[in-house]
């Protein structure tokens, strides 16, 4: 319910309340399922794209770095897709900062 109310709120402006939505969101995805599960990671994934999408990318490149601890504690294999997928993100945002690497 609360990642739903945050994807309305910036649907429709109020990207405010939708980064409060998702901050929610994500307290609850740790208090159900432990700091280091999937759905931890896909949580702290959503508040990085809404951070992203509102020029936070300070903070956006913050949870984008949590998002890539939690898919590290969950891989089954080292080649995993979701790691990947979180290390691109972390080089977009750090290329949007000016931090090449």
């Amino acid at each position: 319910l609360l990642y739903s109310a945050s994807e309305l709120c910036s649907l429709y402006g109020h990207e405010e309340r939708a980064e409060q939505y998702a901050r929610h969101y994500l307290s609850m995805a740790k208090l159900a399922h432990g700091e280091g599960s999937s759905a931890v990671g896909d949580a702290h994934a959503f508040l990085s794209a809404l951070l992203s999408k509102r020029g936070c990318f300070d903070e956006a490149l913050h949870q984008a770095g949590r998002l890539l601890d939690s898919r590290q504690r969950s891989a089954v294999s080292g080649a995993d897709k979701s790691i990947a997928d979180a290390h691109w993100n972390i080089a977009v945002l750090q290329n949007q900062l000016g931090q090449h690497q």
